[in-house]
This record gives structure tokens, C-alpha cells and sequence, in this order.
């Protein structure tokens, strides 16, 4: 063998180290691309409708106004009263408030403070979208999807779904990639951190924390591995992050809220006498119709109009179906806020995406589970309620990866069967389409010829 190839080894470590230094550059640039096309989307958004309209209809600024300006976590809309309000989880509200009390209520100088702390996130998830890809399927899934969050980047938000799209891919690394990869009681801690610290920036990340945890159990369970006590030491950090806000809660609302008490108003949004598409805030929103609310009170008022909702979809089972199969479509098809002629874009990505998680499942087995878990169950609350564009940003890391791995095993199939067809993109794609089994690759076909 090594007569026949006595340069094989060196030429096989040669690219490993030129892919590691790829792989750096690769991270760093994509870092301060995202970061760039961030800001130049705001600057261009801000010079057109002016800072001021990212404030508006933001129920997250609203509150950390009322924070900064001394009234406690209160008031969600305008014209209610500075009463303690759980209607939004507290950690993005309470980001925005010390922005506030830094740089000044609503300025322009605030704007460009949480505008810059937005796009330095959204460039942390560029660099660890890439290094999931590479951990969990290959460096080209892993590029494809990078690209994908960057095309993502020009699209403006100002809430909280840029750090919990962050969160979710902090935990995909988390996850073991295979038997051999078996998670200390640290990466179980981390993990629990992860849990709870995402349930307090947006609450629906449970159905998708919450399974990671449960299979990974399961998982080290099958393995015969003791993993009972590290579960509950993940829960119990869990736990002890939730609990002062949980408490806070008891203490003010006299009942038992884990974090937010706002469900029987967005299943009403979506589920009320004249709703005829995904949702209708109707006229009794508190946005724009605060006097039932302000009567009432936010528990009152929440309660009752979840119990017109639920009401609504037992007479209505018919309707109900209906809007449920728009709510799917709509989902996963929506393309991101003030860009309609990309629904056709999203639509072929999430085909792509339920492609790639089956291919995932076909190729990693158990390993695919907490993918397919999260992609499957996080949506469910907004079938049932009701869906934004903006609600799927914090799984889009991991629709980017299974649709990149759709394009990347169709690309490693046209190179099989062309092996010397398009050279400029074979060229491109030399260091980047690596995998065990691809005999397109010279070096690995070398390799297979010595043995």
C-alpha cells in the first residue's frame, strides 16, 4: 500500500489542514458579513419609514419603556394602565430596557444600540450554523446553509427571534453527532442553561428544548449508560433559572405562571367568529382596542377570550380544520415581513428542508430524531393559534441545514455520475463535498485502489 500511494497520507493530511483553515476563514467572514448586511438592512428600512416604526406595535419595547422609565414590567400596549403584565417573556424586554436606560426612550441612538447587538447575534449564528453542518452532515451542507442565513440577514427584525434562532443552534452542538459522541455532565448543564434560558426569550422553544433533552436521555438509556442523574441536574438549573420569574409571577397574579399568561388571547387571534385567513386581531385586540383589557384586567381578560376561542373551535370543527391547513401552508411557505416575491423561494426551501430530514433520518438514524422532533413540534402552538413570519426565525437555522443537506447529497449524486461534467463547480466544491462513501473523490478512490 504504501509503495503504491507513498504520498497518500501526506496529500489526505495536507487537505485536512487546508479544510481546517477554510473552514476559520469561512466562519470569520460569514461573522462580519452578517453583521454588515444586518446594518445596511436597518440603515435602509430606517431611512425609509424612519427608527420609529420598529417601536411601534412592539409589545416587547412597550414593556422595557415602561421598565426604563420606572413603572416595573407593565404596560404592553399603549394607553393601558402600569399594572404588572406577563404577556411577554422577560428576557428580550428586559434587554431593551438597559439599552434604554442607556442611550434614552426610543431614540434614534437606542435604535442603532439594539440594532447592532441584533446583528452581532445574527452573525454568531452564521459562524455556528456552519460548524452544525460541518459536526452533523458535511462542510458542504454546512455552506449551503451559512449562505442561506446570510441571504436571511437583509431581512430586518427587531424582537426577540434573532437570539432564540441563536439558542437553538447553541444546542444543536450540544447534541451528540454519534455513539462514540457521549455528553458530559457539563454539556447536560449547558444544555439545561439552554432550556431555560430560551424559555424566558420566547416560551415556544420548550417543544423544542424540552424533546432534546428527553431523547437525549433516552438515547443514553439505550446505550446503557447511567443518565437518569444528569437529566435532573439539566431540569434542575432548568428549573432554578425559571423559578424567580415563576415566582414574581405567583406573587402578582396570585396563580401559577411559569412565564407568560397571554395564550387565550392568541388562540382567540386566530380562532373567533369572521376569522377567514391565518388570524383577525378583530376589535377587541388590546393594541388597538385596550378598554376590555383595561376593564377587565390581563388575567380576566386573557381567560376569557381563550374560552371564546376554545368555544369557537368546538362548534366549529369544520372552520377550525380549515384554518388549521392554511395556518401549515402558511408557516412554511410565508416568506420574511415586507418580501412577498420570495414565497416561492420559501416554499421550494421547505420542501427541501422535509426532504433533508428524511435523508437525515435514512443516513443517522436516532442521531435525526432531535431534528425532526423540533421541526415537527415547535410550529403546533401556531397551527393552533396562529402564525407570523417572524415566529418561524428561531428554527430557520435548522430548515437551512436539512434543506442544505437535500443539495448537498444531490450534489454528491450529480458528481458520481458526472465526475468530469461542469468543472467549474466541481472546482468549487473540491474541498467542500467530502463524505466516507463518495467515489467522486480522487483522493478517497486512491485510497479505496491501494487497499
Amino acid at each position: 500500500m504504501q509503495a503504491a500511494h507513498p504520498g497518500l497520507e501526506q496529500r489526505l493530511m495536507s487537505r485536512s489542514s487546508s479544510n481546517r483553515k477554510a473552514d476559520t476563514r469561512f466562519v470569520i467572514w460569514s461573522f462580519f458579513l452578517a453583521v454588515l448586511i444586518h446594518l445596511l438592512a436597518m440603515g435602509a428600512v430606517t431611512a425609509r419609514f424612519g427608527a420609529q416604526s420598529f417601536y411601534s406595535e412592539n409589545e416587547q419595547a412597550r414593556i422595557a419603556w415602561s421598565l426604563a422609565s420606572g413603572h416595573g414590567f407593565s404596560s404592553p400596549w399603549p394607553n393601558t394602565p402600569f399594572l404588572p403584565t406577563a404577556q411577554q417573556p422577560p428576557l428580550y424586554p428586559w434587554l431593551l430596557a438597559a439599552i434604554f436606560r442607556l442611550f434614552g426612550l426610543y431614540t434614534l441612538a437606542s435604535f442603532w444600540a439594539t440594532a447592532t447587538i441584533n446583528a452581532t447575534l445574527s452573525g454568531l449564528t452564521a459562524t455556528l450554523i456552519y460548524r452544525a453542518g460541518v459536526k452533523h452532515f458535511d462542510r458542504c451542507t454546512a455552506l449551503l446553509a451559512t449562505a442561506g442565513w446570510l441571504s436571511l440577514a437583509i431581512m430586518v427584525r427587531f424582537w426577540e427571534s434573532v437570539l432564540s434562532a441563536l439558542l437553538v443552534v447553541l444546542a444543536l452542538l450540544l447534541l451528540p453527532e454519534n455513539d462514540n459522541d457521549q455528553p458530559s455532565l457539563f454539556r447536560w448543564l449547558a444544555l439545561g442553561t439552554l432550556t431555560g434560558v430560551a424559555m424566558l426569550s420566547n416560551t415556544s422553544l420548550a417543544a423544542v428544548f424540552i424533546p432534546f433533552l428527553a431523547w437525549l436521555w433516552f438515547r443514553e438509556r439505550q446505550a446503557g449508560r447511567a443518565s437518569t442523574g444528569k437529566m435532573f441536574a439539566a431540569l434542575g438549573v432548568c428549573f432554578l433559572i425559571l423559578l424567580p420569574w415563576t415566582v414574581r409571577n405567583y406573587v402578582v397574579f396570585h396563580r401559577l405562571i411559569p412565564v407568560r399568561d397571554n395564550l387565550g388571547l392568541e388562540l382567540w387571534v386566530g380562532n373567533h367568529e369572521g376569522v377567514t385567513w391565518i388570524c383577525d386581531y378583530g376589535n377587541q385586540f388590546p393594541a388597538d382596542h385596550p378598554e376590555e383589557y383595561n376593564r377587565f384586567g390581563e388575567i380576566a381578560f386573557f381567560e376569557a377570550r381563550g374560552k371564546v376561542a376554545v368555544d369557537f373551535i368546538w362548534s366549529h370543527p369544520g372552520e377550525f380544520v380549515h384554518l388549521f391547513v392554511q395556518r401549515v401552508v402558511y408557516f412554511w411557505t410565508a416568506p420574511p415581513e415586507n418580501s412577498n416575491y420570495m414565497t416561492p423561494v420559501w416554499a421550494l426551501v421547505a420542501v427541501l428542508s422535509m426532504v433533508g430530514a428524511v435523508l437525515a433520518i435514512k443516513k443517522k438514524r436516532k442521531y435525526a430524531v432531535p431534528w425532526l422532533l423540533a421541526l415537527s413540534l415547535f410550529p403546533l402552538v401556531y397551527y393552533v393559534a396562529h402564525p407570523l413570519a417572524i415566529y418561524r426565525h428561531p428554527i430557520e437555522p435548522l430548515i437551512l441545514l436539512t434543506a442544505s443537506y437535500t443539495l448537498s447529497v444531490g450534489l454528491r449524486a450529480y458528481f458520481r455520475a458526472h465526475p468530469r461534467g461542469l468543472p467549474w463547480l466541481s472546482q468549487i466544491f473540491e474541498n467542500t463535498i467530502t463524505s466516507d462513501d463518495q467515489p467522486g473523490d480522487p483522493l478517497l478512490n486512491a485510497n479505496n485502489q491501494a487497499r
